[in-house]
């Protein structure tokens, strides 16, 4: 199992380019507001975001899924971590987080800019090799 303190690679040559890519726009990056909803009963859950997003706008058929990535770069560190996330977007645009993070500070987003195809084979060539849907780059 990876910790946050070990790097992670790019699993490939395409992923790390496509890395290389994220890091030229994370001026685009922006922390999504957090909002808490539930569905009768139903909650979203951790570490669960594709899942949750993907119930909410199943019965919210007017909002959509953003994929993307939460932005990851401590001081000091020679590289910047980009882990797999989904937010919804409502009819005017608006983007909101329902996915409730463990993490102490809010981290921002940035949009995957890539087919859902394209974005979901990354998250699992990550998986695959580091049990974790998320990738280093080294700057």
């Amino acid at each position: 199992m990876v910790t946050v303190f070990d790097r992670m690679p790019a699993p490939n040559a395409a992923i790390e380019r496509y890395g290389a890519l994220l890091a030229g726009q994370l001026d685009e990056a922006v922390v999504v507001p957090y909002r808490q909803v539930n569905i009768g009963d139903w909650a979203p859950e951790e570490n669960k975001c594709h899942h949750n997003v993907a119930i909410w706008i199943e019965r919210n058929p007017h909002h959509g899924q953003v994929l993307g990535w939460l932005v990851i770069a401590a001081a000091n560190s020679d590289f910047i971590r980009f882990v797999a996330h989904s937010v919804v977007e409502d009819e005017m645009g608006n983007r909101f987080d329902i996915t409730p993070l463990h993490a102490m500070e809010p981290r921002p987003f940035l949009d995957a800019g890539i087919d859902a195809d394209d974005y979901f084979w990354i998250e699992e060539q990550s998986f695959e090799v580091y049990a974790m849907s998320g990738f280093d780059h080294f700057i």
